[in-house]
């Protein structure tokens, strides 16, 4: 039962992960709804019917998106200053040790990885090379070999700052809006600490900004722009992990 496209081709990188993982999600949300719950709801009504053999894929949407998993490895790399793939890997190889989904690289069983483009002279050094830059999963589908090169930095998605200021700057409604700045009353742009002039009467200030009324807004200021800045620094696959949450409790909804 595969209702969904899962992807594997000569060389899987971090778009095949994502792509992979939704699907799996999914594949997981029809297990559950199709399966598991017209199972028990025969149970449930008394209706006799034959069991029907299929397989959990819990173990391998775990594997994604558990709190050791590969996307919240992946992000802890990231965080380092001097994280690297090779890091990466190794974490991920170390901490899910002996998982049923996990296998290292070069040892999948699947003949499309095995002979692809690979030919026999040069099989056996694709292959040791193949482990110290690639991990297998074994999907729903079937296994997918993931080559870990620019996996860290396709996650982070960088803009160069000046890079994000013109962009945010732009006349074209779309992207202003996916970049724009924190510009709320309590935002970036509020936060003028300095004080304003105004009039004296009577030993008063009358008009103008006090120092306290700035520094207040000087705060609120810096805890917006600090918000954007954290939400800028948002990993793609945090942002994706999001965004697939949100899929399947809209899904989930509709029962």
């Amino acid at each position: 039962l595969d209702i969904f496209g899962f992807e594997v081709f000569e060389n899987n990188s971090f778009e095949q992960l994502c792509i992979n993982y939704a699907n799996e999600s999914l594949q997981q949300q029809f297990i559950n709804q199709m399966l598991h719950s017209m199972m028990a709801q025969y149970k449930a009504e008394g209706v006799v019917v034959d069991s029907i053999p299929f397989e959990d894929n819990s173990p391998c949407v775990d594997l994604l998106e558990g709190k050791l998993g590969v996307f919240a490895l992946l992000d802890d790399e990231c965080n380092f200053p001097k994280g690297s793939e090779e890091d990466f890997l190794a974490k991920l190889m170390d901490r899910c040790k002996g998982h049923s989904h996990l296998k290292a690289g070069g040892t999948s069983s699947d003949p499309f990885l095995k002979d692809g483009v690979i030919t026999t002279k040069t099989a056996g050094a694709a292959r040791v090379q193949s482990s110290k830059q690639c991990f297998v999963i074994s999907h729903f589908a079937g296994e997918v070999e993931y080559n870990i090169t620019s996996f860290l930095e396709k996650n982070r998605d960088n803009i160069n700052d000046s890079l994000r200021n013109v962009l945010r700057s732009s006349q074209q409604p779309l992207i202003a809006i996916l970049l724009s700045a924190d510009t709320s009353p309590g935002g970036a742009d509020a936060g003028d600490a300095e004080e304003k002039p105004g009039r004296v009467v009577g030993g008063r200030r009358v008009g103008g900004a006090s120092r306290a009324g700035g520094a207040s807004r000087g705060a609120a200021g810096g805890r917006g722009a600090a918000a954007t800045r954290q939400a800028d620094k948002r990993s793609l696959g945090f942002q994706f992990k999001q965004q697939l949450s949100e899929l399947v409790k809209l899904i989930e909804s509709g029962r």
